[in-house]
């Protein structure tokens, strides 16, 4: 289908008086120039004419119409316009309908879509001027159509309309000012941004919104826009209408004229506050976390943070921990003025946080969540002052707003920070909250840390004091059997020096021992210790005996094999010494007092089948050999019971009722018999009775009485026996107390050691150090106690005690 459509006034109303020629004018020349006219006009009219018949068809067109639509006027074999669907469906059909009942009418753009011709299918924007054509008596006979094609313009102003319905709904502030700064245009993210409205930012000059410190800047920017310079995203800072400032990100652009004049500026601005903050905050993370990095002293540092939070951040800056109590102590403190840091110390000596408070550092102590408070209220003050004091010097200090977060680490909170604003009236925000807590974090870690750095420096100085330390040589081997570590008695028992040990494995200096097996290895692995004896090759080739004790102990850098050694040459060597003495003793005793016994045995035979010798002479004799060779005989008992011992076998104790009061005295009596230098008295209860081995106590009372008068050159011996209660059990006690030589106090002790004497006796007084050491396991095995009380040169004496169970009378 094609639509009808007009054109311009002035040339429908020439159209029209060329026609009303044709149909007026009588003369020949007249009618041939008005048909001239005419036809120029029709010809050669950049718009678009279409003459229709009163019924509606198409009787001429114009070359115009001709390219405007495409088609020619034989394209056109049965059209009528007045019949056209389309011009009802887009309302055109009404209005031209007025121009064939003869009223000029004007028909505003509308679409339309050829169905035919070079432009078929694609839509066409025109406007048209319908002008009715009458005869002489006034009746409408033809109407001329003069129509423009508007696709162009219509598309222009579409676009303008988009480009104004995107600028009124951007959230960028879009401006549009002349050249001399007047703003012309101010959208409604300039409102949002600015502060200003539309109203009120219209003929005011662009300064308003340029700080004084950069008008400078507008200048240099004027200056390049008058030469055509476009610049995009330049970073600066503007004035809202209530005089805070804002970062934003403009581009500036220049407005040219049709024909290519600079008549004014495009502004297109973006607030970019919130990223500046963010980028601001990741630098000063950045400066914090290395200046949290840079010493181990976590006081020190956590000083230097305080120094760095101020004035960035805040007006105040207060960290505290938590001290052993549970309560909070200042550690770090900095103020804007330097001048208030001894005051703010001051301030927190007087009046340290108090832990039920309902806002502050306690309650972030308590509750582990950061606080943010951005306008401290004086209710909130006296909420947290402790006394009107408090309340007063608070409120001169002049707080702000506030934010204090945990400094929490592993789980646990080691103390809070708080920043504070008050003399630059800063208020703090959600996001200063954030940075707060990462801030807190990045000082937990560091302050955790530098506390376990301190507790490890700790560790490892005690550690290596023992390692160090011990006489044991400590060996630790890896995983591949490389020693890792070594102490200097490892150095010295082995001839290596440590750098040494540590390129060697452990093969290189355990010999080969037969049940060390890869099996061992491995049960020792899966156990996770191994104690034996072993050989170890020394640096100079020669071995040494060790016992060893190996443990497996896993590090967090890995597993480690730690051997500690000793060197038992000494201890095998004593026991090959104690062993061929036992063997020589044994050896050289037992045959004489056989020999001694049989002839006793015998001269008592003999003595009772003759009477050339007094009976009672001889028998006092015979009873003295008797006895010596039964005391030698005891003592043999004595060597045997100690190398059973010396065995890991314990003593088996033959033990039955036993007056003990009746033993002492008996043992009293024959060691008198032994010497005419010494009184031996005795203070003894009629009896005292126990569950006791007597040969063995006799043995002992022995040792004792005779190391009384041994090492005593005469004078009084005093045996006391008695009891005592102790612990709920009842306990028998001997004392034997002797005026002798005395014991040195470096020797006392060792008085109960195996083959041990005191220095003042040893070389000049036989015996072989036995008799103590037997006595102390006796009385060890009876599970009683041998203790010895002495100075020398006034006498020693030693103590046992006997626990006293079983039956308390012979009868019992």
């Amino acid at each position: 289908m094609f639509p009808l459509v007009g054109g311009h006034e002035p040339i429908v109303a020439v159209g029209a008086c060329a026609m009303t020629t044709l149909a007026n004018e009588q003369t020949p020349a007249r009618l041939q120039a008005s048909d001239a006219l005419f036809r120029a006009l029709f010809e050669q009219s950049p718009l678009s004419v279409q003459v229709l018949s009163q019924t509606g068809e198409t009787l001429a067109v114009n070359p115009a119409w001709e390219r405007l639509w495409g088609v020619s006027l034989a394209d056109l074999p049965g059209y009528n316009l007045l019949e056209d669907p389309q011009l009802s469906a887009n309302g055109v059909m009404p209005i031209l309908r007025r121009a064939f009942a003869g009223e000029p009418i004007a028909i505003p753009p509308v679409p339309f879509v050829p169905d035919r011709g070079a432009h078929a299918g694609r839509t066409r924007w025109t406007r048209a001027f319908a002008s009715p054509i009458r005869d002489e008596a006034g009746a409408v006979t033809q109407v001329v159509l003069i129509h423009e094609d508007v696709t162009d313009l219509v598309a222009a102003e579409e676009g303008l309309a988009r480009l104004a319905a995107i600028v009124e709904s951007s959230n960028d502030a879009i401006i549009s000012r002349s050249l001399d700064g007047t703003i012309t245009t101010w959208n409604r993210g300039a409102e949002q941004l600015y502060g200003y409205t539309a109203e009120e930012a219209r003929g005011l000059h662009v300064s308003v919104v340029v700080p004084p410190d950069r008008q400078e800047e507008l200048t240099i920017l004027n200056e390049r826009l008058a030469r055509g310079e476009r610049m995009e995203h330049l970073e600066t800072v503007r004035l809202r209408k209530d005089g805070s400032r804002i970062d934003v990100s403009i581009g500036l652009s220049p407005i040219e004229d049709a024909a290519g004049r600079i008549i004014g500026v495009s502004t297109i601005a973006r607030d970019v506050s919130e990223r500046k903050r963010a980028e601001a905050a990741e630098r000063f993370l950045v400066r914090a976390s290395t200046e949290l990095a840079a010493s181990l002293d976590y006081r020190e540092t956590l000083g230097r943070l305080a120094a760095l939070v101020v004035p960035e951040l805040a007006d105040w800056c207060i960290v505290h921990l938590v001290d052993e109590d549970g309560a909070l102590r200042p550690l770090a403190m900095a103020h804007a003025d330097p001048a208030m840091a001894p005051l703010a110390r001051e301030f927190e000596r007087l009046y340290p946080p108090a832990l039920d408070a309902p806002i502050g550092p306690p309650r972030v102590l308590r509750t582990g969540v950061g606080e943010l408070v951005a306008q401290i209220t004086d209710e909130q003050l006296a909420a947290y002052a402790q006394d009107a004091e408090h309340l007063r010097l608070l409120r001169a200090a002049g707080p702000r707003s506030y934010v204090a977060v945990p400094l929490s680490a592993r789980g646990r909170i080691l103390g809070t920070i708080s920043l504070i604003t008050a003399e630059s009236g800063r208020r703090f925000r959600p996001d200063d909250l954030a940075l707060a807590n990462a801030l807190g974090e990045r000082a937990a870690a560091a302050i955790d840390n530098a506390r376990l750095y301190e507790e490890a420096q700790v560790a490892e100085a005690r550690f290596r004091g023992l390692f160090e330390g011990v006489a044991d040589a400590i060996l630790v081997a890896d995983v591949e059997r490389r020693y890792v570590d070594a102490n200097a008695a490892a150095s010295g028992l082995l001839g290596y020096e440590r750098e040494e040990l540590l390129r060697l494995r452990v093969e290189d200096i355990v010999t080969d021992v037969p049940e060390w097996t890869e099996a061992e290895y491995s049960r020792y692995v899966s156990e996770g210790r191994w104690q034996g004896e072993l050989e170890l090759s020394r640096k100079d080739g020669s071995t040494v005996p060790v016992e060893a004790r190996a443990t497996v102990v896993n590090l967090p850098t890995g597993q480690v094999f730690l051997s500690a050694v000793r060197d038992v040459s000494a201890r095998r060597a004593l026991e090959r010494e104690q062993q061929e003495f036992l063997e020589a003793v044994s050896h050289d005793l037992k045959n004489p007092l056989t020999a001694v016994r049989g002839q006793a045995q015998h001269l008592r035979r003999q003595l009772r089948r003759t009477s050339t010798v007094p009976l009672a002479k001889l028998t006092a004799a015979l009873d003295a050999i008797e006895a010596s060779a039964t005391r030698m005989s005891a003592q043999l008992e004595e060597l045997q019971d100690l190398a059973r011992l010396r065995a890991g076998h314990p003593l088996e104790l033959e033990t039955a009722p036993t007056d003990l009061a009746a033993l002492v005295r008996v043992a009293a009596t024959d060691a008198q018999a032994a010497t005419g230098h010494h009184r031996i008295r005795v203070v003894a209860p009629a009896e005292l009775w126990g569950s006791w081995d007597a040969l063995r106590l006799r043995r002992v009372l022995d040792n004792l009485l005779g190391n009384a008068v041994k090492y005593s050159p005469g004078g009084r011996i005093e045996v006391t026996v008695g009891e005592e209660g102790r612990d709920g059990t009842r306990w028998a006690v001997v004392a034997v107390a002797d005026e002798g030589i005395g014991i040195p106090a470096a020797d006392l002790p060792h008085v109960f050691e195996r083959y041990r004497r005191g220095g003042n006796v040893a070389g000049r007084i036989g015996g072989a150090g036995i008799g103590l050491a037997g006595s102390h396991q006796v009385v060890e095995q009876h599970g009683g106690t041998i203790r010895v009380a002495s100075v020398e040169g006034q006498g020693s004496t030693f103590t046992l005690t006997l626990p006293m169970e079983g039956p308390s009378t012979p009868a019992e």
